[in-house]
């Protein structure tokens, strides 16, 4: 009996976590629309870029670096299509920091 219910537990461990595979590669997915959508928009309309960056960032739940660094580099090429040269120079260094 108690083997069973070991074989019934793991059982329960590997379904669960093969569940969650497609939820992760669904948000990457996500991610990924946003991130090509927000460099489509950096030199037309800089500020539309910054609403897909925002996005990207509140679905964030794992740290990943490089994600980060891009999207920091994305603020920076639309803040300097905006102008605003001493925001864009903080994003870059944003992104060379991590």
């Amino acid at each position: 009996m108690n083997t069973l219910f070991k074989y019934i537990l793991i059982f329960l461990i590997v379904a669960n976590a093969a569940q969650s595979v497609p939820i992760i590669a669904q948000v990457k997915n996500q991610v990924d629309i946003l991130l090509d959508s927000s460099q489509r928009f950096l030199s037309k309309d800089p500020q539309k870029s910054q609403q897909y960056l925002q996005l990207i960032q509140q679905q964030l739940t794992v740290d990943d670096s490089v994600l980060q660094i891009k999207v920091f580099n994305n603020y920076g090429v639309s803040y300097y299509f905006k102008g605003a040269f001493d925001s864009s120079v903080y994003f870059y260094r944003q992104a060379l920091d991590l």
